[in-house]
């Protein structure tokens, strides 16, 4: 069983900046940054923690197989210095 990680990253986001990563008012150009994603192109606010950004950016990555996995997520700090 595969869960998408990709989720995971837009959830996170939309969680802690109260917004989509890709919100355009226009679905058009919606789709077209969610096609060109690359994590060095999304905004984050300057009160996200360091951990979360990396987090965040480690999922939303186009290539599945470059992805955060499941352990890794478990593993990242993000989540670790929450427990």
């Amino acid at each position: 069983m595969s869960v998408d990680m990709w989720c995971l990253g837009v959830l996170a986001y939309e969680l802690l900046v109260g917004k989509a990563p890709f919100y355009h008012i226009s679905r058009k150009e919606t789709m077209k940054k969610i096609m060109n994603v690359s994590p060095s192109n999304i905004e984050f606010p300057s009160s996200l923690s360091k951990k979360a950004v990396d987090f965040i950016k480690k999922l939303l990555v186009k290539q599945p197989e470059e992805r955060l996995n499941a352990q890794g997520v478990l593993k990242h700090p993000f989540l670790s210095h929450l427990a």
